[in-house]
């Protein structure tokens, strides 16, 4: 039975899904805002502990894969110490994950179903986050202990080097980009001063290079016939906690 605020869980769930679907700026956000500093993720590949690394294991994401959209998503809380608190519950959040592989073609696209669960600390940031992949890859935790122990520490090893090779990849990516940011940046002043309005060329290319979350289901026009009313909004809210919108 869910005891704490139901905006609350929907918030913390919505920041959690915007970490496989949303831009790098979204991971950020929601690792600063809800995490842990000593977090630890753990999936059947890795395991990083810190939300520096943690952060760094979502931003690899972006660089994999053109984007990404979570479905059938179901929510479940348990009170493992007889709790009802915020801080003494875990969450656990089923949802099959779809990563497009490219951008220009749908056709191309990886399909996992995976539980995440979330154990919480007294002050309600996320202390573990752990991937259960509903695949073959969830036996590996069933091998025999000598097995066990050494795939316990490859994924420690191998977990720690793609964020420390993610971070240095982004900040060296960033320092190549920043003579062009700013060229960019006085061309953007001087265009918009020539043309009386705002233009910038450096958004337009950034929202080409950065698409995650701009995916999703089309909607024919037919399909809103005999409507009356439409709402026009955005599902997920900010990193700190949205909170759903309530439609009669």
């Amino acid at each position: 039975v869910l005891q704490w605020p139901s905006e609350q869980l929907w918030g913390l769930v919505d920041a959690v899904l915007s970490l496989y679907t949303g831009s790098r700026a979204d991971v950020a956000a929601v690792a600063a805002a809800r995490y842990a500093e000593a977090a630890v993720f753990d999936d059947p590949l890795v395991r990083v502990a810190g939300r520096r690394l943690l952060e760094a294991q979502f931003v690899a994401l972006k660089g994999m894969f053109a984007s990404a959209e979570c479905r059938d998503v179901r929510v479940s809380v348990a009170h493992p110490q007889g709790g009802h608190g915020v801080g003494e519950n875990v969450v656990s959040i089923d949802f099959t994950v779809f990563y497009r592989v490219s951008r220009f073609s749908s056709a191309l696209t990886i399909q996992i179903r995976q539980t995440t669960h979330l154990q919480l600390a007294p002050n309600g940031l996320v202390e573990v986050h752990r991937d259960e992949w509903h695949n073959p890859m969830r036996h590996l935790a069933e091998l025999p202990a000598p097995l066990r122990r050494a795939h316990g520490t490859w994924r420690r090893l191998f977990g720690v080097a793609t964020s420390l090779l993610t971070i240095g990849a982004a900040a060296l990516l960033e320092r190549a980009l920043a003579p062009a940011l700013s060229v960019s940046s006085a061309l953007d002043k001087r265009l918009t001063s020539l043309i009386g309005a705002e233009l910038s060329g450096l958004h337009c290319l950034q929202s080409l290079l950065e698409l995650r979350g701009a995916g999703g289901s089309c909607v024919e026009p037919s399909a809103f016939r005999d409507v009356t009313a439409v709402v026009i909004g955005t599902f997920d809210g900010d990193a700190d906690g949205g909170v759903l919108p309530e439609v009669a």
